[in-house]
């Protein structure tokens, strides 16, 4: 068994959660800086009209990020759960199906989207002075989704073998392209909204190259070899089963950006959007700091959870839980003490600063219990308690948030829309603390039955 994920159940456990959250922390604060990097570049140049563009096309990323999320994070936790049981076959089996499912999803991805664009954006919140721009950056975008599908799919497993600091690096690599090629394609060639687009496509796909190499060696102990590139549907089904909560999460992310839009528009209020673009971007970048956070805690409480750790795994979510509290504390202080210079970061809008500091000021107010939910979330999923994970996973922006935002913007117009966020928050926590005291209760009782299985074994002569 290769050492280095055998030490996910023996390394102590705050070294092994610095050891696979920072490298994920990382990663996960790049990517986010995908879609800070393109508003920063689109908002300097081209001002809040095109922000608002920008905005509209946001929901349709999240829709992308949530496919790749459905094949990705189903298919690590599968990877780290065999690599724990020791059954090489299965996972060397993983890594060929999750191949074949990320080209398959990107392909349906590209042709369905693309046939019906202009109703998806309309849907999404475009007016037909934002479409033209959205259109275009979006048709880059989603001609690539193969691209996008792999990458992601690839960095998991990359994570769950028992490589982060390579998966990091390999994120790394694409954030420094990205900044380069979108300054190259829009400050010199002048390509504007388009080249911010195949910026990130093709520094994604540099990236994929060497991330895919990484696979052909086979002194890995998972690799790239013949008979692994067929379909087994037990994977299949437990990939996408393990994934969904993940999934139903980015979608539910996609459609609610969708209802704010919609929301906004009706309240015409083109800066009251591209204020929500602004504050939405800064406080993604904490949540993909908690989400880092989460991502460490899958393949270890995976591993441990397949060798039957449980003491490891409490220990685990402990901590994780602690981190994602504190991080979002610090991201609720800078939002309280610095919205105007969080805003005039994006725009020199006085009418958009005055409309994003309120805000940044409602907005994030409950987010430090967000941050125990996203890592509750994660334990759920890497301890395959599926419809748990699914019902959280739907309850913040779907099932609290969507009514709470309908009926307090027919109240309270702008206002309305901030405050309906915090409540949200603040009802799916309370549901995150009722599932994972449940589930540990669950765990303990297993832990006990263990034990004294052993000592009954070790009782005979």
């Amino acid at each position: 068994m290769n050492s280095t994920s055998a030490l996910l159940g023996s390394e102590p456990i705050g070294k092994l959660l610095l050891r696979y959250s920072i490298p994920a922390i990382i990663s996960m604060i790049a990517t986010s800086l995908y879609n800070v990097i393109d508003t920063f570049f689109i908002g300097h140049l081209h001002g809040s009209v095109a922000v608002a563009n920008l905005t509209v096309s946001f929901p349709l990323m999240n829709l992308i990020a949530a496919f790749a999320a459905l094949v990705s994070v189903g298919g690590g936790v599968l990877m780290s759960t065999f690599l724990g049981a020791k059954d090489l076959d299965r996972a060397h089996r993983v890594l060929g199906n999750l191949v074949i499912l990320s080209i398959a999803m990107g392909v349906l991805i590209t042709i369905i989207t693309l046939i019906f664009l202009n109703p998806i954006l309309y849907f999404f919140g475009a007016t037909e002075a934002t479409l033209p721009d959205a259109r275009k950056y979006m048709i880059i975008i989603l001609s690539g989704s193969i691209i996008i599908q792999l990458y992601f799919c690839i960095n998991s497993l990359l994570r769950a073998c028992g490589h982060p600091n390579f998966a990091l690096i390999a994120t790394l690599v694409t954030l420094i392209l990205n900044v380069g090629l979108n300054a190259l394609f829009m400050f010199i060639f002048k390509w504007g909204i388009i080249g911010s687009a195949i910026a990130t496509l093709l520094s994604q796909l540099i990236a994929l190259v060497w991330m895919l190499w990484r696979f052909r060696d086979e002194n890995e102990e998972v690799h790239f070899h013949k008979g692994i590139f067929k379909i087994d549907w037990k994977i299949v089904k437990d990939c996408f089963s393990v994934g969904m909560s993940p999934f139903a999460l980015n979608a539910a992310a996609c459609f609610v950006v969708i209802i704010i839009n919609i929301s906004l528009r009706k309240l015409d209020d083109q800066d009251a959007i591209a204020a929500y673009g602004i504050v939405n971007r800064f406080l993604y970048i904490f949540l993909m700091i908690v989400l880092g956070v989460s991502k460490g805690l899958i393949p270890i409480v995976s591993y441990n959870h397949g060798a039957g750790n449980y003491d490891r795994i409490k220990k685990t979510l402990t901590l994780a839980s602690i981190w994602g509290i504190a991080i979002m504390i610090l991201c609720l202080l800078c939002s309280e003490l610095f919205p105007n210079l969080l805003s005039n970061m994006f725009s020199k809008n006085k009418a958009l600063d005055t409309i994003a500091k309120e805000a940044f000021r409602v907005i994030p107010i409950c987010y430090p219990l967000v941050g125990f939910q996203i890592i509750a979330i994660a334990f759920l999923q890497a301890t395959k308690r599926r419809i748990p994970a699914l019902i959280l996973a739907l309850s913040r922006q779907v099932l609290f948030l969507i009514p709470l935002l309908l009926l307090f913007s027919h109240w309270f117009g702008i206002k309305g829309v901030w405050i309906s966020m915090p409540l949200s928050d603040l009802l799916s926590s309370a549901l995150a603390l009722f599932f994972v005291l449940y589930t540990l209760k669950h765990a303990c009782r297993a832990e006990q039955l263990k034990n004294n299985s052993n000592n009954h074994i070790n009782k005979q002569p």
